[in-house]
């Protein structure tokens, strides 16, 4: 009975990443419709092979093995974050899921090599004359090379699609008048329809040393971008605000301040940071297409870049009383 499963796991599997790759179908189109042959076959008994050659037993065998490993590495690295995150509702999981789709890059020649060894081992009689293994077994490699490599090519342009970060150093003036520099590097992910498809920000990661005792501090929040970083009677400040808003945490500031003690960042209230209203990080940091092609950007390079900013009234001032996510 394992062995049926396995294999049957491996088609609905193959079948869903094949519909979602080669058709571009969304998955909740094509893992349906992956059911639906290997359940017919299941059901008429050709799922597996009735005999085995002689001889072929240990091929078999080695084939369930391939199949299994492949099956475990796209439940493992795909399926278990996606449906993880959804059901206790971390979002930052689905990042995950899309990082662990590269599980499908070894998954596949281990499909084709499983496939290969179960049905290669039938036991299919021949006539005397009749010798057609050798051409049938070269044709069914090349359309399994075909399928397999149109699945990784998938794979691989929907993984620089749909999961990215950008990079960039930003100089930030301080409200003393000092200028520090400040590494950023923000997650993205992909939104929209196939046919305009569109990034948009996930969460970043803030990092900065601190000139008195040179040590480097990092800030970090799921779901949040930092707008403003400043320094306070010797306390670091960040204020970051919102990437995503669902109906789940309409309960959660749009705004929310955080002070560094030293050894960790806390989030305080408004009314600790009712002093700061203008951002001083650039103002298009959650845009990709802009952000994708900075390397360093300047205070000179920043006034430019916030001037011809197009970005909503709602970024542009830091502004508590907006309460929680619109």
């Amino acid at each position: 009975m394992w062995r049926l499963l396995n294999v049957y796991v491996a088609w609905v599997l193959a079948g869903t990443l094949g519909l979602a790759m080669l058709l571009q179908l969304y998955p909740q189109i094509a893992f349906p419709l992956a059911f639906v042959i290997p359940t017919w076959a299941w059901l008429k008994g050709r799922l597996l092979p009735k005999t085995v050659a002689e001889g072929r037993a240990s091929r078999v065998r080695w084939g369930q093995r391939f199949l299994a490993i492949a099956n475990l590495l796209v439940l493992i690295g795909v399926l278990l974050p996606f449906v993880a995150g959804g059901a206790f509702r971390h979002e930052e999981w689905f990042a995950l899921s899309l990082v662990g789709g590269l599980a499908v890059v070894p998954a596949v020649p281990l499909w084709i090599a499983g496939f290969w060894c179960i049905y290669g081992a039938a036991n299919v009689p021949l006539d005397a004359d009749r010798r057609p293994t050798s051409g049938r077994r070269i044709v069914f490699l090349l359309l399994a090379m075909l399928v397999g490599g149109a699945l990784v090519v998938g794979l691989t342009r929907m993984g620089v699609r749909q999961w990215n970060t950008t990079s960039w150093q930003e100089a930030v003036q301080l409200r003393d008048g000092s200028v520090l520099t400040v590494s950023r590097s923000i997650e993205h992910a992909a939104g929209g329809d196939w046919g305009r498809p569109y990034k948009f920000a996930l969460q970043e990661r803030l990092s900065f040393v601190d000139p008195v005792n040179d040590n480097r501090i990092v800030w970090h929040e799921p779901h949040r971008i930092a707008s403003l970083v400043d320094s306070i009677d010797g306390r670091y400040w960040v204020i970051a605000r919102r990437t995503s808003c669902d109906y789940s945490r309409r309960d959660v500031p749009f705004w929310q301040a955080y002070v560094f003690d030293g050894i960790h960042w806390i989030a305080v209230s408004s009314s600790e940071a009712s002093g700061f209203v203008k951002p001083n990080l650039v103002l298009d940091s959650a845009d990709h297409d802009k952000t994708a092609h900075w390397r360093y950007v300047t205070l000179e390079m920043k006034g430019l870049l916030d001037a011809s900013s197009r970005v909503d009234s709602l970024y542009r001032t830091i502004d508590f009383q907006a309460g929680n996510c619109p």
